[in-house]
This record gives C-alpha cells, structure tokens and sequence, in this order.
C-alpha cells in the first residue's frame, strides 16, 4: 500500500512537471504543439521510471497513458475552454509545490542527475515566467525549490571553454581543425586567411543550436553550415562536464553527446568587424527581436514587467554602439577593479557625469497601470530622487538600483535597464559630463573609446563564468598603447571564467599571449611554427608571424639593401656609393642606427680582405 501512495506522488509530480512544459510551450509560441507536448510529457514520465526504479511494465503503459491524456487539451482553442485550461494549469503548479520534499529529493539526487537538469530548467521556466498563477504563498514555495536546485546545480556558475572545433566545407575552411586549451585565444593570418569566417560560422552553429531547440525559425545567411563537430565544457574544481556536438548531414540536424542536459553557453557577445553586416542581421532578427515580442506579450507592453528578478533574457549580444549607455550604467556596479581603468580611459568625470533617462512612449500611456515590481520601482525610485527630473548621478543611479537589492550585479543592472529599453519604457539613456575642457556626452567619444567600452565593458558587465565572447579584431580603433593593454585587461575581466575567442592584426596583442593561446591562419589552414612569440619585440612579430621581410618603408629598406650588396662587391669605396649613403643619411638622419651598422660592415669586409 505505502508503494502505491509513493506511486501516486510521482505521477501527480510528473504529470504536473508535463503540464508547466506544455503550458510554457503555448505561452511562448502562441500555438499548441501536440507533438512537441507528447515528447516532453513523454521523456519526463520515463525520467521518473528511470529515477524511481519501482514501476514494472504494467506501470509504465499506465503512467504513459496518463501523461499522454492531457493532450486532450491541445485542441481546445475557444476562450471558455483556454479558461479551463489555465485554472488546470494553475492546479498543476499548485501539486508541484505541495509535493516540494519530493521534488527536491528527485533533483538533487546525484544518480539522477541528468533527469534533474531537465526539469530544474522547466522549474526555472515556470519561475520566470507564469508566477502570476500563483498566490503569494505558493511563489515562496516555488523560489525556494529553484534555490534548492541552485545549491546543487547552477550550470551558471560552471565555467565555459571551447575545446575543439571540426569544419568539414564552409567557404575557405575545408577539412579544417583548430583547438582551444585556454579560455582566451588569439587568431592571427593575413586578410582573407579565415579569421573573421571562423568567427562567424562559430556564432551560427551555436544560435541555430539554441533557436531550433526553442523551436523558432532560424534566419541564416544565403549558405549553410554543413558537417561539423564542437567539443566544449563546462567545469568547476568538482567536475568536468565534455560536451560534443556533431552534425553529419550537408543539413542542420546535429547530434548531441553531454552528460548533462546543458548544451550550450548562458550568454553570447558578438562583436565582428566586417562590413556586411550578416552576424548583426542574424543576431538582431533572431534574439533581439523575439526578444522585444517576448515582452512586449501581445501588444501588452506594460503588463509583463517581471515581479521579481528573473528577467526574460535575451541569449546572444551583437557589440553595438547603441548599447553604450547600458553598460557605462551597469559597469559601476562592476567589483573587478578593471572597470575603473576602463572607466578612465573613456575620460568621464565621474563626480560631474549626469545621466538622463528619456522616458518612452509606452510609460507615458501607461505608467498608472505598471504591474510586478521591477518596472514601478524603477520609476518611483527615479522620480523621488529629482521629483521634475529624470536626471541622476552616480551616486543617485547606484542608491536607486541597491533599493532593489542590495548586492546587485553589473549584469542585473543591464538585464533591467535592457529589458525597459526594449520595452519602450525608456526610450534613451543620455550620459553627460563636464570637465575644465569643457562639456561632452557618451555619444560622441572617439571611435577607439566607443570599441573599447563595447568588447571590454561587457566583459566585465556579463561577469558569468558560462558566457562566449566573439571577438573579431577588437582592436580596430585602438591606439598602439590600448592595444598593447587589450589582452592584459581583457584576461583581468575574466577572471571569474569565461571563454573569448580573438582575432587580430595587432603585434602587440600576439606580445602577450602565450604559444598555445596563438592561431596563425594562411588560406584557411592553421600554419605550425616553431617561433615562441610570447614577450617578444613588436618588430620581431611582424618579421616572425606577420610574415614582413622587414618593418622599415619599403623605399629605405630598398636603399639599405642596395648599398649592402655594394659593399659585398667591394663597391664601398666608389663616388657612386658615396652619394647614395649621404642620400640615405639626410633622408633618414644621421643619428639613425642603421648608418653605423653599415660603416661596420664596410670594416668587416676590409678586415676579410687584408686576411
């Protein structure tokens, strides 16, 4: 009897587990998907067999045909009958909680760990999402399963590295195989070579990974990806979980081998230098976009603000310039040190810096009628701080976010200020500040200031260990100085984990990495060197990797060769190489070390010959 009691607790689990992924799944694609709801109620009710290990197979095709019957619901498209449907939903949230002991002990049993994840992820989605189902009470019991799960498995505070990567045929990178074994990598190779390709391909693979899960459809460029296999972990100082991804087929239908259900990073930064204009196209039609329908929730623009602090979440962030504002704001709530060099760099008197917030059109309609928490807090807080103003300082901006919680992250900042953007809540953040040379704006800083704050700002405002950033030539706008500082602040920026992937030109970025951080690319194949290029000279960099025969103009070095082969055919002492060194010390100046090195060589000939 006490077996069949335990039975029964397991079903009303899974069957209310089954019906929140069904629920969420209307909720986000604003349709029914019988299939996709008959697999997931599926896998889950054979989680529990498995996990349970107390079902025979008489069972089996009893709680299978139990999950199963709840698609009866899928055909129910009329108001009154989605009615019926929300109140069963609301019940079934409501078994979840009630039965809280034993989901917890489900979860956090170590033998069940892959189960686990599964539906830890659909716990967090129910989170998020539908707490307004729920009554107070109920919530609280709800927040604290997802902070039991947290303790146990919090995939966000694993680190993040890609490991390896397989491109079967993808423009110029054939056959090609290239490893990572640190968190930080540097792509060196000649225009054309397959930098920036690398870096793109990288970025599509893994948004079509995530958005055919979510099952949205994909914008991509005009080809496709083809055959590829990615092996990437994520790990702490308990574990190391190997990811492999591998499609087999000219169309995108990989397979995945992980002990875990996570499958990918938490968050991607793209920033790419070409012109074309693809990866912003991708990234904006697929995240940012479905992003905005996601809150905006039909139309209903000020009713889905968040009650608490799990924020829809956009995945994937193309560096543009229009987030600027958003991560100056955020990194003050930044505690890695870096951010204050970062700070200086862009010139901002922090003591004289005002930030003004333009209000959108979306609270001016509807700023009596904003629901949950984040979105009213936010205004009260900014309107009592200057009750006719929305300008604030600093000071003012980190006493308003810190009312929302005390030890809020750089992160959160931009999650909240990003979300009300998009929101059209606030429809600009201007920052300002005077200094004795007068007054100036975010805006208008200089292109080097704006490249900087965009790669290295959200590297230490997206602090997660288990985010991807996608660097293609950062260094574009810098000055030799910022270069030659870019890996060194780059590297302080993830020091909590994290994974970044750079290409370059610049010498003095390949300075500071060690050889197995450095990837030299020639026609879309890695070429092997010898070379050990930490530490070295810039001038010996561009001669040992960049592939120049010599750093000087090519009209001085032609000179200087000219007057070497003279001396090697005993010409030294003729008028005619009289001229042309004279010719070369005004053009080069007399305290150039080069006109000594020249008179050397003339001895050494002439000490050869009197031998």
């Amino acid at each position: 009897m006490a077996k069949q009691q335990n039975n029964n607790e397991w079903l009303k689990i899974l069957v209310a587990a089954a019906e929140i992924g069904y629920f969420i799944n209307r909720l986000n694609n604003n349709k029914l998907d019988a299939e996709y709801v008959n697999n997931l109620m599926l896998r889950l009710g054979l989680y529990g067999l498995l996990s349970c290990n107390r079902y025979d197979d008489q069972q089996m095709r009893q709680l299978t045909a139990g999950l199963n019957n709840a698609l009866t619901h899928s055909t129910l498209n009329d108001l009154e009958n989605q009615k019926k449907l929300t109140q069963k939903q609301k019940k079934s949230f409501i078994t979840l909680v009630d039965n809280k002991p034993k989901v917890v002990e489900l979860l956090t049993n170590k033998e069940n760990k892959t189960e686990a994840l599964e539906l830890k992820k659909i716990v967090e989605e129910v989170s998020t999402k539908n707490k307004f189902l729920l009554d107070n009470n109920q919530s609280e019991k709800l927040d604290s399963i997802s902070k039991e799960l947290e303790k146990k498995y919090d995939s966000k505070k694993m680190k993040f590295k890609l490991d390896e990567i397989f491109i079967k045929d993808y423009r110029i990178l054939k056959d090609f195989k290239i490893k990572f074994d640190k968190n930080i990598s540097i792509i060196i190779g000649e225009n054309g070579s397959g930098k920036s390709t690398l870096i793109e391909y990288i970025s599509n693979v893994f948004a079509r990974m995530f958005l055919e899960s979510m099952r949205k459809e994909v914008y991509l460029p005009e080809y496709d990806l083809g055959k590829f296999e990615f092996k990437y972990s994520f790990y702490n100082n308990e574990e190391n979980i190997k990811v492999v991804v591998k499609n087999e087929l000219d169309f995108f239908s990989p397979i995945y081998n992980s002990e875990s259900s996570t499958r990918w990073p938490d968050r991607f930064v793209v920033s790419y230098s070409g012109i074309t204009g693809r990866l912003k196209k991708m990234v904006k039609e697929n995240f940012e976009d479905t992003f905005v329908r996601i809150i905006n929730n039909d139309g209903t623009k000020y009713s889905i603000s968040p009650n608490e602090f799990n924020l829809p979440k956009n995945r994937f962030y193309y560096a543009d310039s229009k987030y600027l504002s958003l991560i100056y704001c955020a990194l003050h709530f930044s505690s890695n040190p870096e951010k204050d060099n970062l700070v200086t760099k862009i010139d901002v008197d922090i003591s004289r810096c005002e930030i003004e917030f333009h209000l959108g059109d979306t609270y001016k309609s509807f700023k009596d009628k904003l629901k949950g928490k984040i979105a009213p807090l936010f205004f009260d807080t900014l309107l009592r701080v200057h009750s006719d103003s929305t300008l604030v300082g600093i000071n003012e901006l980190q006493d308003m976010f810190h009312e929302f919680k005390k030890d809020i992250s750089s992160q959160e900042v931009f999650d909240i200020l990003y979300y009300l953007k998009h929101n059209n809540l606030i429809e600009d953040i201007k920052i300002s500040w005077e200094n004795e040379s007068g007054s100036f704006d975010l805006e208008h800083i200089s292109e080097g200031q704006k490249q900087e704050l965009m790669t290295l700002g959200l590297s230490l405002v997206f602090d997660s260990p288990n985010t991807l950033f996608l660097l293609d030539e950062p260094d574009t706008y810098l000055h030799p100085k910022w270069q030659r500082e870019f890996i060194s602040s780059l590297t302080k920026a993830l020091e909590k984990g994290g994974c970044a992937i750079v290409t370059t030109h610049s010498p003095s970025m390949v300075s500071d990495v060690k050889k197995e951080q450095l990837t030299i690319l020639r026609h879309g194949k890695i070429v092997e060197t010898s070379f050990n290029n930490y530490g070295k000279e810039v001038g010996e960099i561009l001669i040992d990797y960049f592939g120049l025969d010599s750093t000087r103009s090519k009209d001085v070095q032609a000179r200087i060769d000219d007057l070497r082969n003279m001396i090697a055919n005993d010409e030294y002492e003729t008028v005619e190489f009289k001229q042309k060194f004279d010719a070369l010390s005004d053009l080069i100046g007399s305290d150039n070390k080069e006109l000594p090195s020249i008179k050397m060589d003339i001895k050494r000939r002439e000490h050869a010959k009197n031998k």
